[in-house]
This record gives structure tokens, C-alpha cells and sequence, in this order.
């Protein structure tokens, strides 16, 4: 079975708003670490922003 492309970018695209969105509703993540902290924080700033770059599929 193949599927096109754009569909398959949707279901990725759908796959990872629901995925923010568990995150967005559970509990704030504590990272006492400065170094994990940044790895943490600069994880979601790229998340973010590949979200809001492909918004327009």
C-alpha cells in the first residue's frame, strides 16, 4: 500500500500536536540541572518552531 506524501506529513503533523499537547497538560516538568534545563528548553523551542513552520501543509 503506498500513500502520498502529503498525507503522510499529516498524519506526522497530527501525531505531534497531540504529542505537545500530552505535554502541555501534564505537570510542569522540575529540572534542577542547568545543562538538562537547557537541553529541555531548546528541545521544545525546536519543536515549536518545526510545528509553526509546517502549520501549512
Amino acid at each position: 500500500m503506498k500513500i502520498r506524501s502529503i498525507d503522510y506529513k499529516n498524519q506526522i503533523f497530527s501525531f505531534a500536536l497531540q504529542a505537545k499537547e500530552l505535554f502541555d497538560h501534564s505537570k510542569e516538568k522540575r529540572v534542577s540541572d542547568d545543562y538538562d534545563k537547557e537541553l529541555y528548553e531548546e528541545f521544545w523551542s525546536e519543536y515549536n518552531q518545526l510545528l509553526n513552520r509546517n502549520m501549512n501543509l
